[in-house]
């Protein structure tokens, strides 16, 4: 009898000290566990805390640079209208002013490279004075973009060719060779401008300026190489008998760039 009492105390100490020591390691285990977390809170409040502190010892600034420089390239667009009573005889008529279009600029030193169709349409015509719709004709339009002309024989091309089968200009446009090298001369006009107005706020904010950060181009636009004149001209009588060359004033092109700039501070 006192054996099995023994046994049966035995038994409840190992069970009581089992019990502890589980609840003792899940103690542990969540102390480590709350560390853990607060020490990785922690760290990503710090960080975080960093990035802030070092986003605000930066002064940012935005620059422009404008530079001009004269055209010496121009792209000019015919075009090829024809009307008549058939579809076919109206095409037929357009298709052989066209390939005399064509034939001329080439005679002129244009590589073919630079002579594109742009657009072409065939549009049946309506008279409507009246209730009843009547088919009176067909219209027929080819517009052909000559590219890559030298400044100095735009006039001339445009006078000739008006003989030589167009009967159109809808628009020149004008470009500098000299784009890119020009556009690189705006840039860094824009980087010096960013700087001045960086410096004149680092003055009046009590910090020295320190060295670039960083620096980013917006607002690029290939377009801005050229500049549309548009004549939407049709070519009169005195015109295609090329009594003289048509007078081309391309004036100056303004290429400009745009920066933000950010600056460090000492």
């Amino acid at each position: 009898m006192k054996k099995r009492q023994g046994a049966i105390l035995t038994t409840a100490l190992a069970a009581v000290l089992a019990a502890a020591a589980l609840s003792g390691c899940a103690v542990s285990g969540g102390a480590a566990g709350n560390q853990g977390a607060a020490g990785s809170g922690g760290t990503v409040q710090a960080a975080g805390q960093g990035l802030s502190a070092a986003a605000e010892n930066v002064i940012s600034a935005e620059g422009e640079g404008v530079v001009t420089v004269t055209p010496d390239i121009a792209t000019l667009e015919l075009s090829i209208t024809t009307e008549g009573a058939e579809a076919a005889s109206v095409r037929d008529q357009n298709t052989a002013s066209y390939q005399q279009v064509v034939e001329f600029l080439k005679g002129r030193g244009i590589a073919e490279g630079s002579i594109a169709t742009t657009n072409v349409y065939l549009n049946p015509q309506y008279d409507w004075s009246s209730d009843v719709q009547q088919l009176v004709g067909y219209t027929m339009e080819t517009d052909i973009t000559v590219s890559d002309i030298p400044l100095s024989e735009l006039g001339s091309i445009m006078d000739e060719a008006v003989s030589n089968g167009a009967n159109g200009i809808r628009s020149v446009s004008y470009k500098s060779s000299q784009f890119d090298e020009t556009y690189n001369e705006a840039l860094a006009l824009a980087v010096e401008n960013a700087r001045s107005k960086a410096e004149a706020m680092a003055e009046a904010s009590g910090v020295t300026l320190g060295s670039v950060t960083g620096v980013t181009e917006y607002g690029a636009n290939t377009e801005a190489r050229y500049t549309q004149n548009r004549m939407s001209l049709t070519a009169a009588p005195e015109m295609a008998a090329g009594d003289s060359a048509m007078n081309v004033m391309p004036g100056e092109l303004s290429v400009k760039a745009n920066v933000s700039v950010r600056f460090g501070l000492q």
